[in-house]
């Protein structure tokens, strides 16, 4: 009867064994998959102020454009 205690004892410790490395294999990925996604939303905010950069470059180009065009036609009318 003991080595068959012992076997139980054995198969116990591995069962747990197994089950804390699948808990810290889940709790790895679970990391894995925050950091991937914190990448991501860091990516999307960057290409947003990217975005934001350019339209605001192209509404100064239209507002220089504009003040041109009213100068010429100032100039015009002399």
């Amino acid at each position: 009867s003991e080595p068959e205690e012992q076997q139980e004892e054995h198969r116990k410790g591995r069962q747990a064994g197994e089950r804390r490395m699948s808990a810290e294999q889940r709790e790895a990925e679970t990391a894995h998959e925050a950091e991937q996604e914190e990448e991501q939303e860091e990516g999307e905010a960057r290409a947003e102020e990217a975005e934001g950069e350019e339209a605001s470059r192209r509404r100064r180009r239209r507002r220089k454009l504009k003040a041109q065009d009213s100068v010429l036609a100032t100039l015009d009318e002399f």
